[in-house]
């Protein structure tokens, strides 16, 4: 019984509270020039589960996000407006706080897979933002 005991006493304190997982969106569509965001309100947020006992790494390829919120932030990348990478960190709330309303603003002219990285504590996740031109009726018609 003594040993039981003396094992609880070696277990770290708070291990839960590490980040234990990332969740991102499948895939983001918008239109050349247009912004998208990703909410909760659309089931489409990313979020992380767990606080972060480094820092967090949000980096987008052919455009910049800005952060919903930046309050509880402390960053060492970035501001949280119109960044291409965001090094920060925080708690899990005001991490997810900040996600939640997360908008992509595609660079001036581009079309084609924008690639959106969320990663901390070891772990990575990316998902796609399609960037669509608008369809030329005519080219197409043309085309068929």
């Amino acid at each position: 019984m003594r040993y039981f005991f003396a094992l609880l006493l070696c277990l770290p304190i708070g291990a839960s509270a590490q980040l234990t997982s990332l969740t991102v969106p499948s895939v983001g569509v918008t239109r050349v020039d247009t912004p998208v965001s990703f909410s909760t309100a659309r089931f489409d947020a990313p979020m992380v589960a767990g606080d972060a006992t480094g820092s967090i790494r949000l980096a987008v390829e052919n455009g910049t996000l800005s952060l919903a919120d930046v309050q509880g932030l402390s960053f060492d990348a970035g501001d949280g407006m119109n960044d291409s990478e965001l090094v920060f960190s925080g708690t899990a709330q005001d991490v997810n706080t900040a996600l939640d309303g997360l908008v992509f603003t595609p660079d001036a002219g581009f079309a084609g897979r924008a690639n959106i990285t969320l990663s901390g504590d070891g772990h990575s996740a990316t998902w796609f933002v399609a960037v669509n031109r608008p369809i030329d009726a005519t080219e197409a018609r043309n085309t068929i």
